[in-house]
């Protein structure tokens, strides 16, 4: 993940490897990821994220900030602008220079699914997985009333008898355990229509007022024969792209997409309970839009449309990741059709088919009796299901196609086992041993590799989990991969290993459960990498788990447990949806989260040391054995490696042998702190400093019933916080320090952004060493980041408010929290050792953006536009071996400061509490005061165009042709003030409006509001706080959220606009998309718009994505119903946010800084009646205040595999297709077109 400087994504991470990245050395854990990890995985899987994430409190970072899309499966629609009713924290990272991951190629297996965007939402559905889905445990679902929860939850209520009553022995403890059943959720409903389609119907209130359907074709890209490849893929665009009927969906706040996987493509609509405009329930009209993919048309204008769009995808997913991905799976499932079977498809056959073929496909798979509907939210279950049986009823079950032998169609497979799975068969792990099998090693070379990465994974079936046995069996399983992934985390980082993972995870679109080491190191020492990890996986083998560590994860297990319990019925749809899917998938039991912990509770109480480490001696002896005579061989052994390294087979191998022959004693004990503070010192603190609250900076009752309160400290750091149930037992603290990259011309070239990365790669505090520290953030489940991007410097922590471990010393999570934020403001040990892993990661950093197309080609462009101003750039190597660990103290310690440290806090705690823990911990800082002193910024501007002019090329090295474009300029930033301090809509003493042709003057905004009228309106109401509002002030335009709010509807219209001109009208791209970088403190910003298409049509793509800019200003302006769709986009992503933590946390900071001067209580107040307030005549007045003329305006081409400069034309009449208004609504992250 990300440093400042350096925050982007290099193509796409599957979920596996999003947590790699968060495993590096001590990393923090990103909270979208956690939130992930807590909602959207199972239990135990959870646990292994999370703890295997824990480790990571002050090492390399994943960012907290949400994930860029991933191109390997790229969306249909245009990605959503940032999240309302503010912009992303960290302005960079719109800029994909900015947003780079420095160890991407760690081998990213799962993300090769065919296309799907990510949308904002992201932060709370958090990153993809359906790449890699289908956890190993049991999933939940909602409450229940009493009757329902004393039925269902009788065979675990028996059990926990017999075992009270003693009748439980060690003899007969397994055979109980077999004997009882895990009990299934009461709540969800299941049928079969007599045409063989299966349904599900799952009421659930988060978020009240909405629901989503999912349509489940059992039909994938392993389903397609030799002359097929990538059909399943176009047939999925052909079928909801093209549907009238889900077209009906748009302007109502729903969105829609679709994904297709190995082994099958998943339509759905996510939409509001009633139809905001009219009251008119939505339910129908969603159904209807499945129902029409399952009797879709093909009409040959629609085939060709996404036939263009397809090839643009195909063109924008092939970067390294995406290759190095299909190489992995393809030493995976040598044996069977995956290796081959890529959702993306054939070029070459993609080009040919006819509309006939297509439908042919469609007509094969797309059948009743191999679908299965999932409808889950706030509907009533029954009426829901009468509507599955009306609508549905009346389709044609058929038989399933046949294949002709030369297809090599295995029969029986899998798939006749379990209809969810592809139509595969696996060689499993042991059916190969050394000293009988030769070991081969698959080989990847490329020049845009970095480092070495080796992966080693074996095959396993997937095991359903159906009684307390086999659940029993999946928990020993998870505890033993979260205690060795804790202990590479903390023992084997640095250099020369840039990433190590170490997983075990069940996977139904490949059939088959995986177990996987995955490790990235140095060229030069990538053999001592190896040896040090094998090291410590011989160790686990032989030794197992400590008392110690099975406590550590026990606790961890139960404490998720009770938190998920109590977030209960407050789990939304998505979620809930994805649990049930994957349980469906894996055969698990669907379980409430009420039944989960019961049953955690009975099987941790069975769990014994001597359990685990069996498990963990079956895990781990493959390679702990590698090489020796009889030992199992692992299914695949992958090497990826840049040119110039030249590693042969047979020193992958030698290397795997020397290591699992080293002799290895048992691990060394660490002693974790129960407290970092103990209590004594506390009270001494307190009665030395006498920390006090000054005068409250509200009056009582003014938060409108928001429930947010702004104290400030004696000593000058100022606490924002709120009490919310919304996650139960869960907190999120922020801490923002005005400073950032902008203050680096007052130090040394990369200081800040170094010096926070060294905070992240260290630990040591208060007389602990980092390891200490490390085991005991991982006691307490907290994760925290600490980050720089050009104006701040961040902290972040997520972490449980109860106690994890239970002793008498114990602290809670959030106390621990605390206890760390204290030591990282004032006690904090600044290490040599963290400050080189700190300038590694940026070294990989900077070297990944020049072998990035994307990354080097936006360098390159805002080098230009900044005149080469190093501080919005990523760091050079020379300014990186010129910091000391002094410079970067000395950079970050200047503004560490009690004047300049605002703390955000929210979470399930109640006030008193908060304010006590903040008056102990932050109250005794000494109170301090920053001699740098805040200025006004503007975003640095060249002076002059460059020799070439504005319009930029560039040509990045590769086997392969690749382009992307982009299109860039000044605006407003986000409080809507341009550079140099000119207010963006100031109202000019007179204007005029030019005649009909739309020719604007700009600096005024009275003469478009004559011109456009009243803008939309919306029914007033309780809002989601219990804040009645419906209208503001006449004088809204003055209210500092205005420009705000004008700025994400702008965002919001554009980005629509260019999926209809540029992907639908002109079928030149399969993506295109505008961001405002809105930068909060800097005077000014930039916008962004971004193209990827074919080499030979990115001049033409681009030229169109300006076009679309020009015609929004004149000829085709913003109109009422454009502004209408994109209110309710906002509100409808605003209310669905204000459930989370990570939201309200987002909305606090900044409410005391004063270089902040427009952010106060009405930011999250009025955000709702401010986007109802907003007429079209402001948007269209603050388009006219970004740079998008000729002499504003920069472009930059970025190409690859020497097609820089090629040109091609679009299809004649392309532009003279019918438009069949689209428009790309917010798509759920991991949602996959």
């Amino acid at each position: 993940a990300a440093e400042q400087g350096v925050q982007m994504v290099l193509g796409g991470w599957s979920a596996r490897h999003e947590r790699a990245a968060q495993c590096r050395g001590l990393g923090l854990m990103r909270s979208t990821v956690f939130f992930l990890a807590l909602l959207s995985l199972s239990l135990i899987h959870h646990t292994a994220n999370a703890l295997s994430s824990h480790t990571l409190n002050f090492g390399p970072s994943s960012n907290l900030k949400p994930q860029p899309k991933t191109p390997t499966t790229a969306p249909n629609h245009a990605r959503t602008p940032s999240h309302a009713p503010g912009f992303q924290s960290s302005p960079a990272f719109q800029f994909p220079h900015l947003q780079l991951r420095p160890t991407v190629q760690a081998g990213r297996r799962y993300a090769t699914s065919a296309a799907s965007p990510l949308s904002q939402p992201a932060r709370l559905a958090a990153a993809p997985k359906l790449a890699r889905s289908a956890r190993l445990a049991p999933l939940m679902m909602v409450s229940r009333d009493a009757a329902q929860t004393a039925e269902a939850q009788m065979p675990l209520t028996v059990f926990r008898e017999e075992l009270e009553a003693g009748r439980v022995t060690p003899e007969n403890l397994q055979e109980k355990l077999q004997g009882t059943p895990l009990p299934k959720n009461p709540r969800h409903i299941t049928g079969v229509l007599p045409n063989g389609l299966e349904y599900s119907i799952l009421p659930n209130r988060a978020p009240a007022g909405r629901f989503e359907c999912h349509l489940q074709v059992k039909a994938g890209s392993a389903d397609e024969t030799v002359k097929q490849q990538g059909m399943a893929h176009m047939c999925e665009h052909v079928s909801y792209m093209g549907s009238r009927k889900r077209e009906r969906l748009f302007g109502t706040s729903s969105q829609t997409n679709a994904q297709t996987d190995f082994h099958h493509t998943v339509y759905w609509a996510s939409c509001p309970t009633l139809r905001p405009s009219t009251g008119v329930p939505m339910l129908p009209l969603a159904l209807d839009a499945l129902l029409d993919v399952m009797e879709a048309r093909f009409e040959g204008s629609r085939v060709e449309k996404e036939r263009s769009a397809i090839l643009s995808e195909a063109a924008m997913v092939n970067t390294i990741d995406y290759r190095v991905e299909v190489q992995l799976l393809a030493a995976l499932h040598g044996e069977n059709r995956l290796r081959k079977r890529f959702p993306i498809g054939l070029v070459e056959q993609i080009q040919n088919w006819s509309t006939s073929e297509v439908q042919e496909f469609h007509r094969a798979h797309y059948r009743p009796n191999n679908a299965h509907l999932y409808v889950i939210g706030d509907v009533d279950p029954e009426l829901a299901e009468a509507l599955v049986h009306k609508m549905f009823s009346h389709l044609e079950a058929r038989p399933a196609p046949e294949y002709a032998a030369e297809e090599e169609m295995e029969f029986p497979n899998l798939k006749t086992q379990n209809p969810f799975f592809p139509p595969i068969n696996h060689y499993w792990s042991g059916s190969k041993v050394f000293g009988r099998d030769a070991c081969s090693v698959h080989s990847f070379e490329h020049e845009l590799m970095q480092g070495v990465s080796l992966h080693v994974f074996a095959k396993f079936p997937v095991e359903p989990i159906v009684t307390l046995q086999d659940y029993l069996a999946a928990v020993v399983k998870r505890l033993v991969v979260v205690a060795l992934q804790v202990r590479l985390n903390v023992h084997s980082r640095g250099d020369p290993i840039s990433m190590v993972e170490f997983s075990y995870l069940d996977s139904p679109r490949e059939a088959c459960a995986v177990s996987a080491l995955d490790m990235m190191a140095t060229a030069q020492h990538w053999p001592q990498a190896v040896n040090i990890v094998v090291r410590e996986i011989k160790k686990m083998a032989l030794y197992g788990l400590s008392q110690s560590e099975l406590q550590r994860c026990l606790s961890a297990l139960l404490s998720d447990s009770s938190q998920l319990a109590a977030q209960g019925d407050r789990m939304s749809n998505q979620e809930q949806l994805q649990f049930l899917m994957e349980s469906k998938a894996c055969g698990h039991t669907f379980m409430d989260p009420h039944q989960l912990q019961e049953a955690t509770n009975l099987v941790a109480s069975c769990i014994s040391l001597e359990q685990v480490n069996e498990a963990a001696a079956a895990l781990c002896l493959p390679l702990a054995t590698f090489g020796k005579e009889g030992s199992p061989m692992p299914s695949s052994l992958v090497a990826c490696f840049p040119p110039g390294t030249k590693i042969s087979e047979n020193e992958v191998v030698a290397a795997f042998e020397s290591a699992a022959a080293q002799e290895v004693a048992s691990m060394e004990e660490v002693r974790v702190p129960a407290t970092l503070i103990a209590p004594e010192k506390q009270r001494q603190l307190i009665a030395e400093r006498k920390p006090t609250w000054l005068p409250d900076l509200q009056g009582e009752g003014d938060d409108d019933g928001f429930g947010v309160v702004q104290k400030r400290l004696s000593n000058g750091i100022k606490v924002n916080y709120r009490s919310s149930e919304a996650e139960s037992q869960r907190g999120h603290i922020r801490v923002t320090v005005p400073c950032g990259r902008t203050m680096e011309s007052e130090f040394k070239r990369g200081a800040m952004a170094i010096g926070a990365r060294t905070m992240q790669e260290g630990g040591a505090m208060l007389g602990w060493s980092r390891e200490q520290v490390e085991l005991f953030c991982v006691d307490h489940l907290i994760m925290a980041e600490v980050a720089s991007n050009e104006e701040f410097l961040f902290m972040e922590f997520v972490f449980p408010t109860s106690k994890v471990s239970e002793g008498p010393d114990h602290v809670t999570g959030v106390e621990g929290v605390m206890q760390v934020l204290h030591a990282l403001l004032h006690a904090y040990k600044w290490e040599e050792d963290a400050l080189d892993r700190a300038k590694q990661a940026f070294r990989q950093a900077h070297e990944q953006v020049g072998k990035n197309l994307e990354a080097a080609a936006a360098e390159h462009l805002l080098s230009a536009m900044t005149d080469k101003d190093y501080r919005f750039l990523s760091v050079e190597p020379a300014d990186l071996e010129a910091l000391s660990l002094d410079d970067v103290k000395h950079a970050i310690e200047s503004f560490l400061t009690t004047d300049n440290i605002e703390v955000s806090f929210s979470g399930d705690l109640s006030g008193p509490e908060v304010e006590a823990l903040a008056l102990t911990y932050l109250g005794t800082i000494p109170p301090s005061e920053s001699q740098i002193k805040s200025r006004p910024l503007s975003i640095p501007m060249a002076s002059a165009a460059p020799p070439g002019g504005r319009n930029l090329f560039l040509e990045v090295p590769d086997s392969d042709a690749r382009a992307v474009a982009y299109v860039a300029g000044t605006a407003p930033n986000k409080w809507g003030v341009m550079a140099g301090g000119q207010e963006a809509l100031a109202e000019p003493a007179a204007t005029g409006v030019d005649d009909v042709a739309g020719g604007r003057k700009r600096g005024g905004l009275l003469p478009y509001l004559k011109k456009f009228g009243q803008g939309i309106t919306r029914r007033g109401g309780e809002g989601a706080q219990g804040a009645v509002s419906t209208t503001l002030d006449q004088d809204f335009r003055r209210h500092p959220l205005f420009p705000c709010v004008t700025l994400q509807l702008l965002q919001e219209v554009l980005n629509r606009r260019l999926f209809s001109t540029v992907r639908e009208r002109k079928r030149l791209t399969y993506d295109a998309n505008f961001h405002l970088t809105a930068f909060e403190r800097i005077q000014g910003s930039w916008y962004l718009v971004t193209v990827t298409a074919k080499p030979e049509l990115a001049q033409k793509a681009l030229d169109a994505c300006k076009e679309t800019l020009h015609a929004a200003q004149t000829w085709d302006p913003i109109t009422r119903d454009n502004l209408q769709s994109a209110a309710y986009e906002l509100i409808s992503r605003h209310e669905g946010a204000l459930q989370t933590n990570r939201y309200w946390v987002e909305l606090m900071s900044g409410l005391q800084l004063e270089c902040v001067p427009g952010k106060d209580p009405s930011y999250y107040r009025d955000f709702a009646p401010m986007i109802q307030s907003v007429h079209v005549g402001d948007v269209q007045a603050m388009l006219d205040c970004l740079a998008t003329d000729e002499q504003g305006m920069w472009t930059c081409i970025g190409s690859s595999g020497g097609s820089a400069g090629a040109e091609g034309a679009a299809e004649d009449g392309a532009d003279d297709m019918d438009l069949h208004g689209h428009q790309p609504p917010s798509i759920a992250t991991g949602r996959r077109i």
